[in-house]
């Protein structure tokens, strides 16, 4: 309850925002018709329609003002991977990019596990064969480093030509 007995679930919110269009009324600019009679042609090379089907919806593109009015002229067709909005391209390519990225971070992972334990070992046979102590694990830490260094330096060149892309 508030300060004068109404009940706060039923007291009016102030809408600070007007409600969003449908999709069905946005309007669509010369960009999205160009678009839409591009897909209807490659619907006609397909054998989707007919050269009168063609032209009767080319030319409902050409005077649509809506999103409703462009969904009219393309009514019945399956939507092919051309028509789908620029994000789903956007983040199918950031999706492709990123599993890339993750196969080349196992691979680089492995290969510098794999060197580091071939050191490891051969730090131990030398320690175990009598070498000097010092020198052996100065020389593994000098060779250990240096590994790490190349292997980041790969991941680094690979990652700033995958940003390219």
């Amino acid at each position: 309850m508030s300060n004068d007995g109404r009940d706060l679930a039923t007291q009016q919110v102030p809408r600070l925002f007007a409600p969003l269009p449908s999709v069905e009324t946005v309007f669509v600019g010369d960009h999205d018709r160009e678009l839409a009679a591009a897909a209807l042609r490659r619907h006609f090379a397909n054998g989707r329609l007919s050269l009168a089907e063609l032209s009767e919806r080319v030319e409902l593109t050409v005077r649509a003002r809506s999103r409703s009015d462009l969904n009219r002229a393309m009514r019945d067709l399956p939507m092919t991977w051309e028509e789908l909005p620029a994000i789903v391209h956007t983040t199918a390519r950031r999706f492709q990019r990123g599993v890339l990225r993750a196969r080349l971070v196992f691979v680089l992972v492995r290969v510098w596990s794999k060197a580091s334990l071939v050191l490891a070992l051969v730090c131990g046979v030398a320690l175990a064969a009598g070498a000097p102590g010092m020198t052996v694990l100065g020389a593994f830490l000098i060779l250990w480093a240096l590994t790490s260094l190349v292997t980041w330096r790969a991941w680094r060149r690979a990652a700033s030509r995958s940003q390219e892309l």
